[in-house]
């Protein structure tokens, strides 16, 4: 019997991955809506991340599963690659979020004390704020997902 190739392209994976993601942003900010009414899909939006988790895996398993098994992985260049790929994204996050609070202050709208928890501020530039090192879930609540994954990958 002849082994089934793995697939090159992994796209529609990918797709499925951001519709997981916009799931659990969707979960995250709904009750912020005011809009009057839940749908359940917005209340089971927790688990968009464990469906991206179990994506994620499998596609750096698909990725890196050939270095692995030729002696050919670097667990250095992992993490720098892991880390190259979200970090500029988490930084311009956090920056945004920040700006976006300056603007609102400026037009006189109030903006939760939560939401830029500056004791917060250092687990969450250096991605430690799902380690319990963040005392409030402020600045870029989502991103503890990926503050998790880069405890796993550690």
């Amino acid at each position: 019997m002849t082994p089934v190739a793995p697939p090159a392209d992994l796209r529609a994976l990918t797709s499925l991955r951001f519709i997981a993601a916009l799931w659990v942003v969707m979960f995250t900010f709904w009750k912020n809506l005011d809009v009057g009414f839940t749908p359940t899909l917005a209340t089971k939006g927790y688990l968009g991340v464990e469906l991206f988790f179990v994506l994620s895996g499998f596609i750096l398993s698909h990725v890196y599963l050939e270095a692995a098994g030729t002696g050919g992985f670097r667990y250095r260049g992992f993490l720098w690659a892991r880390l190259a790929r979200v970090y500029p994204l988490h930084l311009f996050t956090l920056v945004g979020v920040g700006a976006l609070a300056v603007v609102a202050g400026l037009a006189g709208i109030a903006v939760d004390g939560s939401l830029l928890s500056w004791e917060s501020l250092p687990a969450n530039l250096l991605l430690l704020h799902a380690w319990g090192f963040a005392p409030e879930a402020g600045w870029n609540h989502p991103s503890w997902s990926i503050s998790a994954e880069w405890f796993a990958y550690l």
